[in-house]
């Protein structure tokens, strides 16, 4: 968590460490609804009418994948240009591109 002694590098740290938790939940919601909305239009594809709000639903979840994978790249470009560090989690690749060893403390 964040002390009184915290920068302004941590607290935008932080910031963008939540958002980043939450993009993959929101993510999975939108496909959800997207491939909902998709077996119920095709399941009404014999209608001839009806079928408006699971084609909006289905735009719709589409248009948050997108608003949701821009954020997250926006995110990871934030992290590595301003902060210099990479928010990609464990095993993430350095600014190299080579894969980190991540060591355990107290095992050298």
């Amino acid at each position: 968590m964040l002390s009184h002694s915290s920068s302004l590098k941590d607290l935008v740290t932080f910031v963008i460490n939540i958002i980043t938790l939450i993009i993959p939940v929101l993510t999975v919601l939108a496909l959800v609804i997207f491939l909902w909305s998709g077996v119920r239009y095709i399941y009404k594809a014999e209608e001839t009418a009806g079928k408006g709000p699971e084609r909006d639903a289905m735009l719709w979840g589409l248009i948050a994948l997108f608003v949701l994978f821009s954020i997250w790249g926006i995110l990871k470009i934030l992290s590595n240009t301003l902060l210099g560090t990479d928010s990609g989690g464990v095993g993430a690749p350095d600014a190299t591109g080579a894969p980190v060893n991540i060591i355990p403390p107290g095992t050298q």
